[in-house]
């Protein structure tokens, strides 16, 4: 257990001992310092999304599409913008395509960021043990078919 000492401080003595005068209760006014001379406006850009965000933007995206064989899968997001954000850092990593695929599952749709096709499981293994390395993501082996 710790003792500690209260005391109860007299305001006009404690200003006192500072040197200054005492303030009247209710008269402080902050310096106006910042001045807004008009008010600022946003306007989101048009296309502010990466990707779809509703089901039926997908079902028109299924006509793209993406050779059989073997991908990594850096991610799934349902923000296409994060989606997004993690395919430009990963194309910087490889000459393989890295894309953005839009899934529905259950009713939410999903952003998948993959990786591919990939020529070799050891090429894979490779690019996907850099991707651990590089601390962007834990891809997981997708085959498509």
């Amino acid at each position: 257990m710790a003792r500690v000492k209260v005391e109860g401080i007299n305001p006009e003595q404690w200003w006192a001992q500072q040197g200054k005068q005492t303030p009247v209760m209710g008269t402080y006014q902050a310096s106006n310092t910042f001045k807004q001379d008009a008010e600022e406006q946003y306007e989101p850009p048009l296309a502010q999304h990466a990707g779809a965000v509703l089901p039926l933007q997908i079902q028109q995206q299924a006509t793209h599409n993406i050779t059989t064989g073997l991908y990594l899968q850096a991610g799934a997001f349902a923000n296409p913008d994060a989606a997004q954000l993690l395919r430009d850092k990963l194309t910087d990593m490889t000459q393989s395509t890295v894309f953005v695929s839009s899934v529905v599952i259950e009713e939410q749709v999903l952003h998948r960021v993959r990786i591919g096709p990939i020529a070799s499981r050891d090429d894979a293994e490779l690019l996907q043990q850099r991707i651990r390395e590089a601390n962007l993501a834990t891809p997981s082996l997708v085959f498509n078919n």
